[in-house]
């Protein structure tokens, strides 16, 4: 699993995870490809994600579950998204968007991540 952090997460949380998770590539969408998919529509970004072969933890539940949905029936791949719930793991908890996406890499990084799409969850402690 490589990941791609959508912007409604902080970029704190790929540095922090660079750090702890050695061996994780992990970018944030700022500074992925310059920058330039900051405001591309979401197939854009998920096609652009998939194309790199990135996982893309994101907090759009509106949206990403539509899209998922449409290139399922249209039998188009995606390499992984990681949806997260604001009351599950706020946008603003570095700390614990660090440690339960940490959590989530040593559990289930070696995977295969295509098409795959599961829900960030706080750590168990």
């Amino acid at each position: 699993m490589k990941l791609l952090l959508e912007s409604h997460i902080p970029p704190a949380v790929a540095r922090e995870l660079a750090q702890c998770c050695h061996g994780l590539f992990v970018v944030h969408l700022r500074d992925w490809k310059q920058g330039c998919f900051l405001n591309a529509p979401d197939a854009d970004l998920l096609a652009g994600a998939s194309n790199d072969g990135l996982t893309l933890a994101t907090y759009d539940l509106k949206t990403i579950p539509l899209l998922l949905r449409r290139l399922a029936e249209e039998d188009t791949h995606h390499a992984g998204v990681i949806p997260i719930d604001d009351a599950t793991v706020a946008s603003s908890d570095i700390g614990g968007l660090v440690d339960a996406l940490a959590a989530l890499w040593r559990a289930y990084g070696k995977e295969n991540w295509q098409d795959r799409c599961q829900f960030l969850r706080r750590r168990q402690r």
